[in-house]
């Protein structure tokens, strides 16, 4: 089982360490769209051997024959159709609104204040629906099973997986941003500048699976240890300085907090069989993933946000309109602006990246108490 955690958990990493690779690669020398068109070869390579390696009597359950997959009402009766609705509705709408304040509307606005309001109604829904429906409706399958609540390290992990997720993915974006539009490097080598982040991340995902298993370390003393690490790593990083310039050292400030991401990510990808019931497993598996994408999502919107406030508070009182509509338009389309308007903006972009890894420090900061929860009297969890 370490093993296997740890290749899972490490396939998740590496993916982020040759993702904006590939993507500067294609950004370089094609247009965006191939960048979705990669995925198709290996997709379909990977269904070929999902296909061909897959045993035919794989699991603990009797295989179905395909015509099972014919859909009809008895595949679909025992499906939370609305539990689904509800999470999903209510995480589209929060980073929606998220996201487009400051760029389509203001927080003040109607749109604003009614996407917040009906995200909350939904989220309040769906936890309500989660906790009533088994015994409303005892033959469907829920998405948030009841005795979920009930597990304060499932509750725990969750948390702290979601909260990694935020700082993860403005790292990956923004600091690749940071190299092109500060430092002037081309998308290739902006991707090539932060593997120190995503390859330390990948390398402490492995580790941390197998030092498990070797040295029965406690889930929890490896949870705190990466989130005291990821928050060191993201106040180091909001330290850089505020030029064209990237100091040395900036590497060991990624390496730094791609440990701290790396060492989360891995102990609780790999903790999920030992501290859930065996039945949940398939469910909570998916849950895990999502609250690490549904905080990776939010975290690239209220940096995003972050971002577009300063360039609409900053710029307009040293640009003119159109220059300014132009850059929070794209902001590759500072690259088209003469050298000393590129200067200025440049300078409000780089302020702006300080301020979202400072907004990042307090995610993951809030890893450590949510750490503590999978904390528990006597003997602890351990993932052997």
């Amino acid at each position: 089982m370490p093993l296997f955690g740890a290749l899972a958990a490490v396939t998740i990493a590496l993916a982020s360490l040759t993702g904006p690779i590939f993507g500067g690669l294609v950004a370089e020398n094609s247009a965006w769209r191939w960048a979705f068109y990669l995925n198709l070869p290996p997709g379909g390579l990977a269904i070929f051997m999902l296909i061909a390696a897959m045993p035919s009597h794989f699991g603990s359950i009797t295989p179905q024959p395909l015509s099972a997959l014919i859909p009809s009402y008895g595949l679909f009766q025992s499906l939370d159709a609305l539990g689904s609705f509800l999470l999903l509705g209510a995480s589209l709408l929060l980073v929606t609104v998220l996201n487009e304040t400051n760029i389509e509307f203001d927080w003040s606005s109607g749109t604003a204040i009614a996407l917040i309001v009906i995200s909350a109604a939904m989220w309040v829904a769906f936890f309500a629906w989660e906790w009533l429906m088994p015994d409303l409706l005892p033959g469907l399958k829920p998405v948030f099973p009841k005795r979920f609540f009930y597990n304060k390290a499932w509750m725990g992990m969750l948390a702290t997986n979601f909260l990694c997720g935020c700082p993860w993915n403005v790292v990956i974006v923004y600091l690749a941003q940071r190299f092109q539009l500060i430092t002037r490097l081309k998308p290739l080598d902006a991707g090539v500048h932060i593997i120190p982040y995503a390859a330390v991340a990948t390398v402490a995902t492995m580790v941390t699976c197998l030092a498990s298993r070797k040295l029965r370390i406690p889930v929890v003393y490896f949870a705190l240890t990466g989130s005291i690490l990821h928050t060191i790593g993201m106040a180091l990083l909001a330290t850089l300085p505020e030029d064209s310039s990237y100091p040395a050292k900036g590497y060991g400030f990624e390496a730094i907090a791609g440990a701290g991401v790396g060492i989360t990510i891995g102990i609780l990808t790999l903790a999920v069989p030992f501290i859930i019931e065996e039945r949940d497993l398939a469910t909570a598996t998916g849950a895990l993933n999502q609250a690490r994408f549904l905080g990776g999502a939010i975290g690239l919107a209220i940096a995003s946000n972050i971002l577009y406030s300063k360039l609409k508070s900053d710029l307009p009182n040293q640009l003119p309109t159109d220059q300014v509509n132009q850059v929070i338009e794209r902001a590759g389309a500072i690259e088209t602006l003469p050298e000393k308007v590129q200067q200025v903006a440049g300078t409000v972009f780089a302020q702006s990246y300080t301020v979202q890894f400072q907004a990042m420090i307090a995610f993951a900061a809030l890893q450590v108490p949510t750490s503590l929860l999978i904390f528990k009297r006597g003997r602890q969890y351990v993932a052997t």
